[in-house]
């Protein structure tokens, strides 16, 4: 299933990218860009990050102080 994204749903406002893209993890989805990942891309790396079970992981290895 193919859907369209006009310029007008990419509301800056309602449009999450996963803080990780700008330095991604080993594991990240975004730097194995096969058909493989790729729904796993979309989904977490540029939106539901929340969700991303590498974005829980490196949240839960912040240093406590």
């Amino acid at each position: 299933m193919c859907v369209e994204i006009s310029p007008a749903d990419m509301d800056p406002r309602k449009f999450k990218v996963c803080p990780l893209v700008n330095s991604p993890h080993r594991d990240c989805y975004c730097l194995d860009m096969t058909s493989r990942n790729i729904e796993k891309v979309v989904r977490y790396c540029s939106g539901d990050y929340e969700q991303c079970a590498i974005y829980i992981k490196s949240r839960l290895k912040r240093p406590q102080i």
